[in-house]
C-alpha cells in the first residue's frame, strides 16, 4: 500500500486494512510534513475476503501530532505483490 501525502502543518495520519467484520490485517502511522512524500507499508492478508476496507484516519492519534489542518492525499495505491 502506498500514498503520497502532505499537510499544511506537520501531523500524523493512520492507515489500516480491515475486513467488513473489522478484522485487522495491517496498518501504519505516517508522520506528514509540509512537503509531498510517498509513504508505504506492506501487509499480509491471512485469508481471502470479498469486501476489504482501507481506512485513512485523519482524527486525533494519541501520542502523535494531530493538528487541525488541511491534509493532501494523492496516488493512493493498493496492489497485490
Amino acid at each position: 500500500m502506498s500514498l503520497k501525502a502532505r499537510a499544511l502543518e506537520a501531523r500524523s495520519i493512520k492507515v489500516d486494512i480491515l475486513d467488513s467484520s473489522y478484522n485487522w490485517y495491517g496498518g501504519s502511522t505516517f508522520d506528514l510534513t509540509t512537503e509531498d512524500a510517498v509513504y508505504t507499508f506492506t501487509f499480509t492478508q491471512s485469508k481471502s475476503v470479498s469486501n476489504g476496507v482501507l481506512t485513512i484516519n485523519l482524527g486525533t492519534i494519541p501520542g502523535k501530532a494531530s493538528a487541525a489542518t488541511t491534509v493532501y492525499l494523492d496516488d493512493i495505491l493498493l496492489e497485490e505483490q
